[in-house]
């Protein structure tokens, strides 16, 4: 829990929302305009019930904790009541067992699916090291799509999610959307942990599109994680947090201190949503119309639609 918040009213940065694919507005191309729009939709869509934060408060960080935007710009009439606001809701709300119970649901999905899917590969002979090979590549990539479709899952038919959930449900639909329209997005999924019990949120995840991050994997090194963060705030990239009050900025320019610049994460994980089945036209037909069956479920089958139309025919 929040403590000492009277340290916290000091002078702070403002939040500002901004999102601008080019400076100079002459200069954007359609579809860094459409890009623009889709994310906007996608990132500051409808809010979603959360079971770790009212879904009306934006956060931020300092002094080694999560708190109300309004605690950073410095002693106003809306810090303490959000403060409160923010204790009431954790006490009072039920939206941890709803959560605890969808995310249950969740894995049996996950489980049944992974067994099943694997029974269906082991099924099947695979001729070669190399074939085999890419299969246990484009397997990986299944299972990550899968894994964050069900997460959607879970938001559009309990209505509740925390960060992981409701930014993951972002990913799949900002990759939906990119295939749709033959948009070139890069989505990166970043995972901070911080040491337990330093305010309301220990943990959490969000989207960086087009930032062109390294692919970490820093775990309990606060020194090494800040300096890594660093290089988000001076990447070219765009933060997608649908968690914070459906928050959507230019990385460079966020003022939140929550993604990049507090110094209480110790851990961080990134990784490239990755979907490049490109080696599916290299399996057998018996296993490309396997993978393919599987994306058309996700409505993500367009960017091996060459292949996938012809295979699901067979």
């Amino acid at each position: 829990m929040l403590r000492n918040l009277n340290l916290l009213f000091i002078a702070g940065a403002a939040y500002k929302k901004t999102l601008v694919f080019a400076e100079n507005c002459s200069t954007v191309s359609p579809e860094e305009i459409l890009s623009q729009e889709i994310l906007e939709e996608i990132c500051q869509g409808e809010a979603i019930n959360a079971s770790n934060k009212p879904t009306f408060l934006r956060v931020g960080a300092q002094y080694n904790m999560v708190v109300p935007i309004s605690c950073l710009s410095g002693y106003d009439n809306k810090c303490e009541p959000e403060v409160a606001i923010w204790d009431a809701f954790l006490k009072n709300n039920d939206n941890s067992k709803k959560l605890d119970d969808a995310r249950g649901q969740q894995n049996a999905r996950w489980i049944k699916w992974q067994s099943e899917t694997k029974t269906k590969f082991s099924q099947l002979s695979v001729s070669s090291f190399f074939q085999q090979s890419n299969t246990n590549i484009l397997f990986s990539n299944l299972e990550v799509l899968r894994l964050a479709f069900l997460k959607m899952q879970t938001i559009i038919e309990d209505k509740i999610g925390n960060c992981g959930e409701q930014n993951m449900m972002a990913a799949i639909k900002i990759l939906e959307q990119a295939q749709k329209h033959n948009l070139k997005l890069t989505i990166q999924t970043v995972i901070l942990r911080a040491e337990p019990n330093l305010g309301y949120v220990n943990d959490h995840m969000f989207l960086v599109i087009n930032g062109g991050l390294s692919v970490v994997d820093i775990q309990d090194d606060s020194i090494k994680t800040w300096t890594y963060l660093r290089s988000l705030k001076k990447s070219s990239g765009f933060i997608c947090d649908r968690w914070n009050q459906g928050l959507l900025t230019k990385a460079s320019d966020d003022e939140t201190y929550l993604y990049h610049t507090t110094t209480f994460w110790s851990s961080v994980k990134v990784d490239t949503f990755d979907f490049d089945f490109s080696k599916l036209k290299t399996l057998p037909v018996s296993l490309q119309k396997i993978f393919c069956e599987e994306l058309e479920k996700m409505n993500l089958s367009k960017d091996s639609a060459e292949t996938c139309d012809r295979v699901l025919k067979i």
